[in-house]
């Protein structure tokens, strides 16, 4: 490469840095010319061996994708201008499939299709992919904004924009819709997430994102392929994750989701003991969109996961669309020497006491000998027996507590 061009080149970088877009400097910088998938590609080819950094830039405007774009490793996506690059997706594909490692999505729109990671290895997972600061918008296949077909580790999703994100037009959506079976006359099953991993995740954080207007959960996260036991060949690490400061509004079924193992929950050869030092601070989660008897606020039962924290999150039942009462708990937790504390749930004083369930409770599922503590966690609304209450799913008997809660300890038996 000439001088000049090396000149050019790093001109260039510096001037889309100024423009507050992170760039890795050593790498190669190609924009793409043209709005087609035809453009978009021949520039990611340019850009992107899948051996060392390379960056596409996309410039203000609207391009289009035909089929999903294929994303190699040590490869960024980004705007020329934050927000202001528009990626049209077509026929109920995904707008990316995030093949490789190292890889950045930053500042773009999708709309009509959000992402898949595609590193399926039970073993091996897909590691240090950061996506931020985008919308992923009007995702109407059923899909999710983000999928995964394995094991995530060291990724990072923070600032990012759910929205609409269904397998019917929302305005369709009521509460005879439902997610995750059940689909019993006259219920109607449906699909369609913010964020979607049932596989596993280590060492990563969903933070500072919105989700709104999501048909099923906003997020959900299970640790399918993190085991136990070494001779499944599972990944065995599920260590030192954040969902943190987070907010949901006009979700159908439930804010956040996390399990264990879906299937086998609890069971030895699943998750026990590997999901350890998690965070779940600060999340703000409001007025659901038709709640239905599967909807939820947090429903986090990790199956014998060790150190969660459950620190300063904020649900409120109510204010939102179409029978608001319709709804089930504000926090469902069950972890191993865990704590919840600092939390605030409301729900209106409107509704009927004897269907709607405990707004904050234990599952009944912890280890024989361990403790979850429950701390200085404020319930609001609501009146009659099930009002702002602990109580259990499992074989112990509903505990009633008054609305201010310190230093409430739950421990199973032995």
């Amino acid at each position: 490469m000439s001088t000049f061009v090396k000149k050019v080149a790093e001109v260039l970088l510096f001037v889309i840095a100024a423009s507050g877009l992170t760039v890795n400097a050593a790498a190669r910088a190609v924009f793409v010319s043209g709005t087609t998938q035809q453009a978009i590609r021949k520039a990611i080819s340019s850009a992107c061996n899948g051996r060392s950094p390379g960056t596409v830039i996309f410039r203000n405007g609207t391009h289009f994708v035909v089929v999903g774009l294929h994303i190699p490793s040590f490869c960024t996506l980004q705007a020329q201008n934050q927000g202001q690059a528009i990626i049209k997706v077509a026929n109920n594909d995904y707008g990316a499939y995030i093949d490789g490692n190292d890889v950045i999505i930053t500042g773009l729109i999708f709309d009509g299709g959000g992402f898949v990671t595609t590193q399926s290895s039970i073993s091996n997972p897909q590691s240090n992919v950061t996506i931020r600061n985008n919308t992923i918008k009007n995702v109407y296949s059923g899909k999710s904004g983000i999928d995964s077909y394995g094991v995530w580790y060291g990724f990072n999703i923070s600032n990012n924009h759910f929205s609409y994100i269904s397998d019917i037009p929302w305005s369709s959506v009521d509460n005879t819709d439902v997610c995750e079976g059940g689909a019993n006359p006259p219920f109607t099953n449906h699909s369609g997430l913010g964020i979607n991993n049932v596989n596993g995740m280590d060492q990563s954080k969903i933070e500072n994102n919105v989700f709104d207007h999501i048909m099923c959960d906003g997020i959900h996260i299970a640790w399918n392929y993190s085991s136990s036991d070494s001779s499944t060949g599972a990944y065995r690490s599920a260590n030192n994750n954040s969902i943190s400061f987070n907010i949901f509004h006009d979700h159908h079924r439930m804010a956040l989701e996390l399990q264990g193992g879906v299937g086998c929950f609890g069971y030895p050869h699943c998750a026990p003991n590997l999901v350890k030092n998690l965070k779940i601070a600060g999340n703000f989660a409001y007025d659901a969109y038709a709640p239905y008897w599967d909807s939820m606020l947090y429903s986090i039962p990790v199956g014998n996961a060790q150190n969660v924290t459950m620190m300063n999150n904020t649900g409120v039942w109510g204010g939102g669309a179409l029978q608001p009462c319709g709804g089930n708990v504000g926090i469902e937790d069950a972890e191993d020497n865990s704590i919840s504390q600092g939390n605030v749930l409301a729900y209106p004083t409107t509704c009927d006491p004897s269907i709607f369930k405990p707004i904050f409770f234990t599952s009944g599922n912890l280890s024989a000998g361990t403790t979850l503590k429950h701390q200085n966690n404020i319930l609001c609304g609501g009146g009659g027996p099930m009002a702002g209450h602990f109580g259990t799913e499992g074989p112990n008997n509903p505990l009633t507590s008054p609305p201010f809660y310190n230093q409430y300890n739950y421990t199973a038996g032995t």
